[in-house]
Order: structure tokens, then C-alpha cells, then sequence
């Protein structure tokens, strides 16, 4: 529960810099710029969903790739012990996906996680990480959705990204 609380705090501040990331310097819009080409794409209990902004972050040994669509919705996949290359099965404490959907954070019913799945990483540079994931992801009200068709491509970030 300790690591799902520091994820949900990080997907909080990243969120908030990266909605309030300033144009200051041409190194830093090109940077965002390339943040703006990578992709994530899923299907939610059969709804398609396409991510608006996307990065991965390595942090002393874990991976945290993070998609949003909007202020409220977004996805992460969440590896600990990111070794690089294959398949990483869901165990809702070192390997996550957690999905909140319109309704946002402040909703319980709102946040989803897999209880089972599989995240699998087709490649991993220092720079970027691909990959697939599904799962049967289940909310605080035990309802479960499927989480199918899922793919990412996603620029590594390190440190402050505004």
C-alpha cells in the first residue's frame, strides 16, 4: 500500500508540472515537444482510449510510464525492479496498472487497478521504453472491466521535466 501512495503522489506531481511547464528555453519545448510524439493506446472495457501526453520514468531501478488524456483521466504502468526487455506480471505490489477514469481521483469508484495482467516491454533504450499491457483491472466497489489492446511508446524522462 506505501508504494501504491508514493505512485499516486508522484502521478500527482508530474501531472502538475507537466500542465504547467513553461516555454522558457528552446531546449525545453524541444524536449516537450518530442514528450508530444510518443504514444499509449488502450481499450477499456471495450472503449478505445488514446493518451494526450505520455513519458517514462526510471527511478532508482523501477519504471513508471505515465499516459493522461485530460486533468482527470490517465493510466500508469508501474514496474518495480525494471530490469529491461520481457514480460512483467501484474502482482498489484511490484508490477501495477492503474487506470482512473473521467470521473477522476477524487472518486474511489473512479480508480482502477489490475488484479491480474501483464505488461510486456518489446524495448528498452536509455532513452525510450515500448511495450504492451493487458489486464482485469477491479475498482473499491469490486467492479471488474477489462483492459485489452494496450500499447506504448514512451520518451524516458529523469528529473524535472518543466
Amino acid at each position: 500500500m506505501k508504494k501504491f501512495t508514493s505512485i499516486l503522489v508522484t502521478i500527482s506531481l508530474v501531472a502538475l508540472g507537466f500542465s504547467s511547464c513553461k516555454k522558457d528555453s528552446a531546449e525545453k519545448v524541444d524536449d516537450i515537444e518530442d514528450l508530444k510524439s510518443t504514444k499509449m493506446s488502450w481499450k477499456f472495457d471495450g472503449t478505445a482510449k488514446t493518451s494526450t501526453h505520455l513519458w517514462a520514468v526510471k527511478d532508482e531501478g523501477d519504471l513508471t510510464v505515465y499516459g493522461g488524456i485530460n486533468d482527470t483521466e490517465s493510466l500508469t504502468l508501474y514496474i518495480s525492479e525494471f530490469h529491461g526487455t520481457g514480460d512483467y506480471t501484474v502482482d498489484a505490489e511490484d508490477i501495477m496498472i492503474r487506470y482512473i477514469t473521467p470521473a477522476g481521483i477524487t472518486n474511489p469508484s473512479a480508480i482502477f487497478s489490475a488484479q491480474d495482467g501483464i505488461i510486456k516491454i518489446t524495448s528498452s533504450t536509455n532513452g525510450e521504453v515500448k511495450g504492451t499491457f493487458s489486464g482485469t483491472l477491479v475498482n473499491a466497489l469490486d467492479q471488474t472491466k477489462p483492459m485489452t489492446e494496450g500499447k506504448f511508446e514512451a520518451k524516458i524522462v529523469e528529473g524535472d521535466i518543466d
